[in-house]
């Protein structure tokens, strides 16, 4: 991956324990390596999105999210029309993560909690948002710190491709997560990587 760019929200967000974004990406749409000084919930509310972190390749399933730690270089790809829903969570809200991402399992109190403040509809005013963010992230919050409790499920590990630590490994890797159809031989994937 290139060298990571910082993501900041600025002082405005910088007291708020939850800082919610929707997003719409068109297909093939991709976000550069970066990181975050926050905790982020990634959850696709349509389409699929591939997450890769240095230790590993995250397919977002639906009723899926994926909690992205605080520090983790991290790059998005978009499969199809994505809806992004995403929450930047002050790390000291939440129990100690164990790894660099953990899949958290929706059910339909998360699901809408996450919708909820991701929804800024037209002519919502900023009292009204604050007001149901004061009531929804308490909520969120428990409910990420009893999933976070429990501990990782095979279900996590169908989900997660580990990517090779090996540099010339990863360049095949790497190669092949940009174009899954390519089908270049092994002499030739030795010939360019110098194995």
């Amino acid at each position: 991956m290139a060298v990571p760019r910082l993501q900041t929200f600025g002082q405005s967000a910088a007291a708020k324990k939850v800082i919610a974004q929707a997003i719409g990406y068109a297909d093939g749409a991709h976000e550069i390596a970066h990181i975050h000084h926050r905790a982020q919930l990634i959850y696709a509310a349509g389409g699929i999105v591939r997450v890769i972190t240095p230790g590993g390749l995250w397919m977002l399933k639906p009723g899926m999210a994926l909690l992205i730690g605080t520090q983790i270089e991290h790059e998005l790809h978009m499969v199809g029309q994505t809806a992004l829903r995403t929450l930047y969570i002050d790390p000291e809200a939440l129990p100690p993560l164990g790894s660099d991402c953990r899949m958290i399992a929706l059910d339909d109190l998360l699901r809408a909690s996450i919708l909820s403040m991701c929804a800024t509809g037209e002519g919502s005013d900023a009292e009204a948002i604050e007001q149901r963010a004061a009531l929804i992230v308490p909520l969120i919050l428990h409910l990420l710190a009893e999933r976070l409790a429990g501990a990782p499920t095979a279900a996590d590990d169908e989900v997660r491709l580990a990517l090779p630590e090996n540099p010339r490994l990863r360049t095949i890797c790497d190669s092949l997560i940009a174009d899954a159809a390519n089908a270049d031989t092994l002499e030739q994937w030795a010939e360019r990587t110098g194995a």
